[in-house]
């Protein structure tokens, strides 16, 4: 790591290379010497990008603590969610929505953090962010949801679990809706649809009051 960097543009590039190699004296360092926390390199990547990438979830949790957006997209629209997301990292995924990271947010090509963990097959990624609120019914610029992403990957154990929690879905549909002709849902209804986390307590045997 270089030391005397004298220009903003070699200030925000140390502190993005220090992010990625997971060193944040360093970054405290070039932070303290005017670096910018959302600095992007020549492919639309910030800091908190390629620190997501690595799975360096102090990293992330320091550039939060710095006022880093967690948001920002690249040049090709992947946000740090997508990122960890499509990596693995359930710890990141987890903060990052702690710390109010969109779970829809879409790429240029209309994908989505969930549609990233479906298409490396990351289960545990795709329960979290299904359970969170992500919108599984959502189609990508091919006409893919994430569960014909996993479908066709090969991840059936994916596929299966979102194809199920959509089956639910219809079905409470079907009957939370009024018999007085009335299509609006019930609000108990609308908060079972909206973040799938009694879905996962009735597959648990769990009982669910609304």
């Amino acid at each position: 790591m270089r030391y005397n960097a004298t220009s903003k543009e070699e200030l925000n590039a140390q502190l993005i290379e220090a992010a990625e190699a997971g060193n944040i004296e360093n970054m405290k360092r070039l932070l303290e010497q005017g670096a910018e926390v959302d600095a992007m390199d020549y492919d639309g990547n910030t800091a908190m990008m390629l620190a997501t990438w690595k799975g360096h979830l102090g990293v992330v949790r320091f550039l939060v603590d710095n006022g880093a957006d967690v948001n920002a997209g690249d040049n090709v629209g992947w946000t740090a969610m997508m990122w960890a997301a499509n990596y693995g990292y359930i710890d990141v995924v987890k903060f990052l929505f702690e710390n109010r990271a969109d779970v829809d947010a879409r790429d240029k090509k209309g994908d989505t953090a969930t549609m990233r963990a479906a298409w490396r097959g990351q289960l545990d990624i795709v329960k979290f962010l299904a359970e969170h609120g992500a919108d599984l019914s959502v189609e990508n610029k091919e006409g893919k949801t994430a569960a014909m992403i996993a479908r066709e990957r090969g991840y059936n154990d994916v596929a299966d679990y979102l194809d199920s929690l959509t089956q639910f879905k219809e079905r409470i549909e079907s009957v939370g809706k009024g018999n007085d002709g009335n299509s609006e849902l019930k609000p108990g209804i609308r908060g079972m649809l909206r973040t799938g986390q009694e879905y996962t307590a009735m597959r648990r045997g769990v009982s669910y009051v609304a």
